[in-house]
């Protein structure tokens, strides 16, 4: 997953290989100078009753970002490759199995498998989620950060 602030919002770029996490991320760089928290792997993590939290790690991918640097967590966005920039809300329960396959999680561990599931539960209950369908140019830029200017922490 990918990670960046928009208007003072986190958002979780969460998609397959290939979908263009790295590309995106690139493109909302150069609109956006410093946005990105990170273009490979995003930590996640809940913070008191305040919500979640997403930071960058020291691991990049081809855009070459990562950066020291956390936000609070307002949406959860899965990518879609299409060739008109548009958003929609992904129920909670659409958006789980769309998740595991994105997150590391020990499986072979019962108790820790238990702790990742409940986690997954948690995020998914309390941050929403929606599908960015974007072609890869700067219009998605754009579009992803008039989109955030709209979003309401829970």
């Amino acid at each position: 997953a990918a990670g960046v602030e928009l208007n003072g919002h986190g958002l979780l770029l969460a998609g397959v290989s290939g979908i263009g996490k790295s590309t995106l991320a690139a493109i909302l760089e150069a609109a956006f100078p410093a946005c990105v928290l990170g273009d490979e792997r995003i930590a996640v993590r809940p913070v008191d009753k305040r919500g979640w939290t997403l930071a960058g790690t020291p691991w990049s991918s081809t855009a070459g970002l990562a950066r020291r640097r956390s936000a609070h967590l307002a949406a959860l966005v899965f990518l879609e490759q299409a060739p008109v920039d548009a958003l929609r809300p992904r129920p909670a329960a659409g958006a789980l199995p769309r998740l595991l396959p994105l997150v590391s999680v020990d499986w072979a561990l019962p108790a820790l498998a238990d702790r990742g599931a409940g986690a997954m539960d948690a995020l998914l209950a309390s941050v929403p989620a929606f599908v960015f369908r974007f072609a890869k140019s700067p219009a998605a830029a754009q579009f992803l950060s008039t989109w955030a200017e709209t979003l309401v922490c829970r």
